[in-house]
């Protein structure tokens, strides 16, 4: 568990918490596939960048190509590093960032399951036998 994640989930042992408070551990409900996606996607954002500022590594670096030229070498890139196949799982699973855990709805129905597994049985040891 990382330093953050420990961070997030201390309030749940505090003493004046116990038995109202309880961290859920979400880090397992990330979709690796749609992550592994996203990341390809942030190369692509990143190739987009590096034409427009015309990075001496790549590209632009004369800084020649005209806005049309540049989103036809950021179409072939994409299409080269994500196949199509990728796409449309992309389309079914995500919807936003991945700060949003990509917006993708099964990662939050899971999350939700998870949280509600949790209170009940919080409420259920708050009860007792």
């Amino acid at each position: 568990m990382s330093y953050e994640h420990k961070a997030i989930a201390a309030p749940a042992s505090l003493p004046e918490f116990k038995g109202s408070v309880v961290a859920v551990p979400t880090a397992p409900f990330w979709s690796e596939e749609l992550g592994a996606i996203d990341r390809k996607r942030e190369q692509v954002s990143q190739m987009r960048w590096y034409l427009e500022v015309k990075h001496k590594d790549h590209a632009n670096a004369d800084g020649k190509m005209a806005k049309e030229q540049q989103r036809e070498f950021l179409a072939k890139y994409e299409a080269d590093l994500i196949t199509p196949a990728e796409v449309a799982i992309w389309k079914r699973g995500a919807s936003n960032a991945g700060y949003h855990d990509l917006g993708c709805a099964k990662t939050f129905a899971l999350m939700g399951q998870a949280s509600a597994q949790a209170t009940l049985q919080m409420m259920q040891e708050r009860q007792g036998p």
